[in-house]
């Protein structure tokens, strides 16, 4: 790109604006940067890495590594789009990398950029999935209400759930992407929600000596209310991260009642 079709200059040709670091305002960095930083929190993908490591010496490695890799990956994107706006200056800003890739890309190139694209998409919605499953079935479902209402945990029950459980997350991520058509804002959302429904209820876990399930429930249920409130229109929220203050009172407030009775059933 740079040789075949004087990419430089064409790159150089571009105004000032489209060589900031940060080419828009604090406020969108942050609840773009935020989402994404809180979700390390509570990454499936992150913990598994993680657990699967030799050691924690290993862990750290590896997720520096990744990090310098993810960082370096990043700028091609970067400077293709640089150049497709120079080249292509008609086209959608969310159109300009595909249409870099397809008509000036060698072939071989193009289909490696989008493989990987492809695969980044479907792993952060395999891993969204996975996070939700897990805690659906394992932390909500095994884990909390079984013991305490004494409900059924047989294979055929499992199934059912699993089944319900992922047939709704599936509509609601249809219906999600329906309203977006920005795959950078619709993945600050996803990760918006599900980070404001399990950051409280980890949170509380780890430090909270006197949290209780039922408390995380309560914030998680609080949370979700909020979210499908602002996104029915019902309600306004500035961002859906908002819902951390009330689910977190609430936890508070729920783990504080029920602390009692839970240390006395144990």
């Amino acid at each position: 790109m740079f040789v075949n079709f004087d990419g430089a200059a064409a790159i150089s040709s571009l105004s000032a604006d489209y060589f900031k670091a940060v080419p828009f305002d604090t406020e969108t960095l942050l609840w773009m940067v935020v989402p994404t930083t809180m979700y390390g929190l509570i990454s499936a993908s992150a913990m598994q890495r993680a657990a699967s490591a030799k050691s924690e010496k290993i862990a750290l490695q590896g997720a520096i590594i990744g990090a310098v890799g993810t960082g370096l990956f990043t700028f091609f994107p970067v400077v293709i789009g640089m150049y497709g706006r120079a080249v292509f200056p008609e086209v959608e800003t969310s159109s300009v990398l595909f249409t870099v890739m397809f008509n000036i890309l060698p072939e071989w190139l193009a289909a490696l950029l989008l493989v990987a694209i492809v695969a980044a998409v479907m792993s952060t919605a395999d891993t969204q999935l996975m996070t939700i499953m897990a805690n659906g079935m394992h932390d909500i479902y095994m884990n909390t209400l079984v013991p305490r209402y004494k409900l059924k945990d047989d294979e055929k029950r499992m199934k059912m759930i699993s089944t319900v459980l992922t047939v709704v997350v599936l509509i609601g991520a249809l219906l999600l992407s329906f309203k977006f058509n920005n795959i950078q804002k619709l993945l600050s959302k996803a990760l918006s929600i599900t980070t404001s429904a399990c950051v409280v209820p980890y949170l509380g876990g780890r430090f909270m000596k006197k949290g209780t399930d039922i408390g995380a429930l309560a914030s998680m249920g609080v949370a979700l209310t909020l979210l499908v409130l602002n996104f029915t229109g019902v309600i306004h929220l500035i961002n859906d991260l908002i819902g951390l203050i009330p689910a977190a009172i609430v936890y508070v407030v729920v783990s504080l009642f029920t602390y009692k009775e839970d240390k006395a059933a144990v």
